[in-house]
């Protein structure tokens, strides 16, 4: 019996240990099968946090239509914030557009840069629903806003500039050139020979300027001045210039135009006497598009560019905008046609550029352009048609009351306001403008003028 106890018992124990209660296929299963439930715990939750952040997306996209329903009413932005106008702009058409937040409409932007004492705050009016290009070259849908009164700081469209650029030194000596064209009855007169003396040598890069306001004062009463470069302000030396009376000694400059010949080393009668019509190498274009302070928003854009009176007076245009603000303002394309009084100008015809703010063209106010061979400078604002009462553009040189400004602070002086568009032939000096009494015609480059800059949100 002994004997068979013993067996018995090991034999149970031998079979516990071959044979445990719970497999371990079974426990590996099980925990397998905790793992694949927990797994589509955590779906579900990833599901119902992106079905909640759709819904606050949806609730916020209504509150911000409700906002601009309200606007319509009103005519007057208050809860609707530029980020949220941007929204709208990228999820709704053009005509949408124009029910839920109307043309006409505008957004309070507060500006100040640091010479000016108080805020002022800028009136970004809706002027268009269309599209625009940014840097990428994608077309996109976008929103045209233009400041309703006009900036705080008039600023020269370009400078006088300098009529000749010393590629070599130019050593102190008498010097003559030849007025190769007339311009006006008795000034600018073709064939006079101008001659003067510097004391100084020029340096290689350096310039001669004069002749400012050639055609409109005594000629007797003009006079030279050398700098050592386009950057540099203020002049080495100025000279007073004798006609007709040039010693044989004097060192031959050669003819100087009213516009420039290609291979001309003296460049323009026209920009030396009022400055550049040209919109991408002007001052202005610099001002607006530059956050830099004062002495600093400016470069030379070409050899005979010379510094604004503005640069040592004020901060760029953007300083005086929030950062919040300037990221919502991105550049676009922006085209302009050339003078053809400047060969380079009249070969190219147009430039292209990239501007987060720019002057509107005469195109963009709905009237017509200088001559029939100006291509597109933007697309007509609809805001225009609705103020001129016409999808016609209007004739240049017209008195358009409903086109003036007024000036920004107290809102009831009317200012001329300054359009980047180019005279074709008249002058290779002037802009499109438009004056206080709302006459669109030209004005000088050189001219400080208030301007009622564009942008783009998209």
């Amino acid at each position: 019996m002994a004997d068979t106890t013993t067996e018995s018992t090991t034999d149970t124990a031998s079979s516990v240990l071959e044979k445990p209660i719970v497999l371990d296929e079974t426990a590996q299963a099980g925990n397998a099968l905790l793992t694949a439930q927990n797994a589509l715990i955590e779906a579900q939750n990833t599901l119902l946090t992106e079905r909640n952040a759709l819904l606050t997306e949806a609730n916020g996209y209504q509150k911000i239509i409700a906002a601009a329903q309200v606007v319509q009413a009103s005519r007057i932005i208050s809860d609707l914030t530029l980020a949220e106008f941007r929204m709208l702009v990228r999820n709704n058409t053009a005509e949408q557009m124009k029910e839920l937040v109307p043309l006409g409409t505008r957004f309070v932007v507060p500006w100040k840069d640091a010479q000016l004492s108080a805020t002022a705050n800028m009136e970004f009016e809706v002027v268009h629903y269309g599209t625009c290009e940014t840097e990428t070259g994608e077309t996109v849908k976008c929103a045209y806003l233009q400041s309703h009164y006009l900036t705080v700081r008039a600023i020269q469209f370009s400078n006088y500039c300098a009529f000749k650029y010393c590629s070599e030194e130019l050593p102190a000596g008498t010097y003559k050139f030849t007025m190769g064209q007339s311009w006006g009855t008795s000034n600018v007169v073709a064939g006079d020979v101008i001659s003067f003396t510097l004391e100084s040598a020029v340096p290689a890069g350096g310039q001669l300027a004069g002749m400012q306001r050639a055609p409109d004062v005594d000629k007797t009463t003009w006079t030279i001045t050398s700098h050592a470069s386009p950057a540099t302000a203020d002049a080495t030396e100025t000279v007073t210039l004798t006609f007709n009376a040039a010693p044989e000694s004097a060192t031959d400059l050669g003819t100087i135009n009213l516009g420039h010949t290609s291979g001309n080393d003296l460049w323009s009668v026209y920009t030396a006497a009022y400055g550049y019509g040209r919109w991408d190498v002007s001052a202005i274009r610099q001002y607006l598009n530059s956050a830099e302070l004062v002495g600093k928003w400016w470069e030379p854009q070409h050899n005979y560019d010379r510094p604004p009176a503005e640069l040592s007076k004020y901060d760029g245009f953007l300083a005086g905008f929030s950062s919040d603000f300037l990221d919502l303002i991105k550049p676009i394309k922006v085209r302009s046609y050339l003078n053809k009084l400047i060969d380079e100008d009249k070969e190219q015809d147009y430039v292209e550029t990239y501007d987060r703010f720019f002057l509107p063209s005469l195109q963009q106010i709905n009237v017509a352009s200088y001559d029939s061979t100006v291509g597109d400078e933007g697309e007509t604002w609809e805001r225009y048609q609705e103020i001129l009462g016409t999808t016609e553009r209007v004739a240049l040189y017209g008195t358009y009351e409903k086109l003036r400004k007024l000036d920004y602070s107290v809102h009831t002086t009317y200012s001329t306001w300054r359009l980047r568009s180019a005279s074709r032939s008249g002058n290779s000096s002037t802009t499109a403008i438009v004056t206080q009494a709302g006459v669109v015609g030209s004005s000088y480059a050189a001219a400080a003028s208030y301007c009622a800059p564009a942008c783009a949100i998209y």
